[in-house]
C-alpha cells in the first residue's frame, strides 16, 4: 500500500490546530462581552460641568457607544477644572460666618473644606452690664468693646468678638521679628485687660470693622479710642506673597498686604475663630 506522506502531514497539522483552538477555548471561556457597555448608568463629562458651574442636578445616562469625536459644545477636563472650587484662606467663610442650620461649601484650608453647617446665631451676644453706642457696639467698662452684630454686609462677620477699647494700645510692631519675641502677634496676646486668647485679628476681622452698620475709621471712632488713621496688621498672610500679609488702613477701610518687617499699628481682639 503506497501512503501519501505529503496529504498526511496536512492532516495532521489541521487536527493540531484545531485542538490547540478547542483548548483556548475552554481555558479562556467566553470572550464575548456578556452584556452591551450601557448596562451601567453613569453621568456625562457636561454632567458634571454643569452641576459645578450652575448646581444643575442632572441625571445619570446610559452608555452608548459614540459614533464621533467629541463635538465643540463638549465640556473638556481643563474647563471642569475651572468651574471647580478653590481653597480660599483670604475670604472663605468659616461656619461661624454662616447663619445657624444654613449649609454652605467651606473653602478654607484650616477652618474646614466641602459641605458644612453655619452656627452664628441672631442674637449670640448682647450688653448686659455695659453701656450702646449705637446698636453695633457695647462699651464692657473694662477696656473692652464688643461688636455686637459684626459686618451685616458679609454674613455679620465679627460679630461678637471683643475688643481693647483703645486702639493705639499696641503701638507699632512688625508682623514678625527675628528675635521672635517683639512682634504684632507677641505684643496682641499681652493685652491686660481680661487676659485671655488676645490675638491679632484676622483679615476678615478686622475688615469688618470698617463696614456695615456703624463702621468705625479714625474719623468715626464709635465706642473705641486712639483709632489711628494708619494701616493696622492682620494675621492673614498674603497667599501669593508669603513674605507679606494683609492689613487695613484705618483712615478709609482700604486693605492691602505689606512686607511683615514693616511696623504697623495693634490691635488686640479675642473671641471669634
Amino acid at each position: 500500500m503506497q501512503i501519501n506522506y505529503k496529504r498526511t502531514t496536512y492532516i495532521l497539522a489541521a487536527v493540531l490546530a484545531l485542538s490547540m483552538l478547542v483548548t483556548f477555548s475552554v481555558l479562556a471561556g467566553n470572550i464575548n462581552s456578556s452584556a452591551a457597555p450601557g448596562a451601567t448608568n453613569s453621568y456625562t463629562l457636561a454632567d458634571i460641568y454643569n452641576r459645578l458651574n450652575a448646581g444643575t442636578a442632572g441625571t445619570q445616562s446610559t452608555f452608548t457607544e459614540p459614533t464621533t469625536g467629541p463635538g465643540s459644545t463638549m465640556n473638556d477636563l481643563n474647563a471642569i477644572m475651572a468651574a471647580a472650587p478653590a481653597v480660599d484662606d483670604t475670604d472663605g467663610a468659616t461656619a461661624a460666618d454662616v447663619a445657624s442650620g444654613k449649609t454652605f461649601w467651606g473653602l478654607t484650608s484650616a477652618a474646614g473644606w466641602g459641605e458644612q453647617t453655619g452656627t452664628l446665631t441672631s442674637a449670640p451676644c448682647d450688653c448686659s452690664g455695659g453701656m450702646l453706642d449705637g446698636t453695633r457696639w457695647c462699651d464692657n467698662g473694662n477696656n473692652t468693646v464688643t461688636d455686637l452684630l459684626g459686618d451685616s454686609t458679609n454674613n455679620y462677620a465679627g460679630q461678637c468678638l471683643i475688643w481693647a477699647k483703645d486702639a493705639s494700645w499696641g503701638g507699632t510692631k512688625p508682623w514678625y521679628d527675628t528675635s521672635g519675641f517683639d512682634d504684632a502677634h507677641t505684643r496682641a496676646s499681652a493685652y491686660g485687660a481680661e487676659p485671655e486668647n488676645w490675638r491679632l485679628p484676622t483679615w476678615a476681622e478686622l475688615s469688618a470693622l470698617t463696614q456695615g452698620t456703624e463702621a468705625v475709621s479714625s474719623g468715626d471712632i464709635r465706642a473705641f479710642a486712639g483709632v489711628q488713621s494708619g494701616s493696622y496688621w492682620s494675621s492673614t498672610s498674603s497667599a501669593s506673597y508669603t513674605t507679606h500679609a494683609w492689613s487695613v488702613y484705618l483712615y478709609n477701610g482700604d486693605t492691602g498686604y505689606e512686607s511683615k518687617p514693616r511696623a504697623n499699628y495693634v490691635w488686640p481682639v479675642r473671641g471669634g475663630q
